[in-house]
């Protein structure tokens, strides 16, 4: 994702520019350029291995990089040190220090800085009634939950006061249920302090569920950055598309046709006519993506729905997730649906709203997508 560098340094915010960073022969990221606007929560989402941790460490200043610059408020940081750069972050492992109570490791970076004792217990009192700590003061790590050690890495996080907070990772090591419990705490702390906030994640539901915008990022380079709607409903490519949403995208082969002025696509034996789309689509292969939101249970397998049999169910109480082999198809069609009697090795059949199709090219550039995708 290349723009030009006016485009992106703002004087409030964090900007990368042309960022790049490698191990030996093995890029790790390259060319990476965005900006993060003052009181934005951003959030960069990839697997493993993509490069998001090292440039999340790389813009903080503990690793270093190869051309490209990083930018705070304004300032060029690229070089400085990290103490200097105005920025907090929040660790995957908290990195508390286990010896010191709650209070010590909240005024520790105060004290280092020689912030006079007053101002110290000022902010540390604050701080920690803040983040809900107010009571565990004299605790130790230790002695603490997931949930209050995640709270006061963040806390030791705000009293420096910086201009962004960057997090990695930083609700990974907690439980499913625990985890719910801190985005929304963490939220509630993002809107009550209003900072800038940099998050890494892998997790698609954090992606999606706190990002004020989302950087899909793969094999060290950004695929799309947009709004969580656009990213899920106006994928730029499969991989985004696949990406996100769970269960994950159906893609299949199919082939676009014109017949009559109109344009269809034939898959699954179904010839489906699209609907307001532009006659120049080309006609030939492409990849069709339907969501599992975009197919439905239906009595009738005639017309434009498939057959199958049923070889698996997820019961989640409000809703099923059918797992649907199409009949002389190697295919299998997965259908989130509203609660009803079916079973592994029932005969069904799934109807495709064709209004919320995605079409990829053959090389899964998005050519087109459903005015209800």
């Amino acid at each position: 994702m290349n723009q030009e560098t006016e485009t992106v340094i703002t004087d409030h915010g964090i900007s990368v520019v042309n960022l790049t960073k490698s191990y030996g022969d093995t890029v790790l990221f390259e060319d990476i350029t965005f900006t993060v606007e003052q009181g934005e929560f951003m959030v960069i989402v990839g697997p493993s291995g993509c490069g998001k941790s090292s440039l999340m460490r790389v813009i903080a200043g503990i690793e270093e990089h190869g051309p490209g610059r990083v930018m705070v408020d304004g300032r060029d940081v690229t070089d400085a040190h990290p103490g200097d750069r105005s920025l907090s972050m929040v660790f995957q492992d908290y990195a508390l220090y286990p010896h010191m109570s709650v209070e010590s490791n909240l005024a520790f970076g105060l004290r280092a800085r020689r912030v006079p004792s007053g101002e110290v217990r000022r902010r540390v009192e604050e701080t920690a009634r803040i983040v809900g700590l107010s009571d565990q003061l004299k605790k130790k790590p230790g002695q603490l939950s997931g949930g209050q050690r995640q709270r006061v890495a963040l806390g030791r996080a705000m009293i420096q006061e910086p201009r962004a907070f960057l997090m990695d990772e930083p609700l990974s090591n907690l439980d499913a249920a625990l985890r719910v419990q801190m985005r929304a705490e963490l939220m509630e702390f993002h809107q009550r302090v209003g900072g800038t906030v940099l998050y890494v994640t892998h997790d698609q539901v954090e992606a999606m569920t706190m990002g004020d915008r989302v950087a899909v990022m793969n094999k060290g380079r950004f695929e799309q950055v947009g709004t969580p709607e656009e990213v899920y409903s106006r994928p730029v490519n499969e991989y985004v598309a696949t990406f996100l949403g769970s269960p994950r995208m159906n893609v299949l082969d199919a082939q676009v046709v014109q017949r009559n002025g109109a344009v269809e696509l034939e898959l699954l034996g179904l010839s489906l006519p699209l609907p307001a789309v532009d006659t120049a689509l080309p006609v030939g292969p492409v990849r069709v993506g339907l969501r599992p939101e975009a197919l439905a249970l239906v009595d009738d397998g005639s017309g434009r729905a498939v057959s199958g049999q049923v070889e698996y169910v997820e019961n989640l109480g409000n809703e099923k997730i059918v797992h649907l082999r199409a009949d002389g198809h190697d295919t299998a069609l997965v259908a989130r649906v509203s609660p009803r009697p079916i079973a592994i090795n029932d005969r069904a059949a799934v109807s495709i709203d064709v209004e919320r199709v995605h079409v990829f090219a053959p090389d899964g550039t998005a050519i087109w997508h459903g005015p209800r995708a």
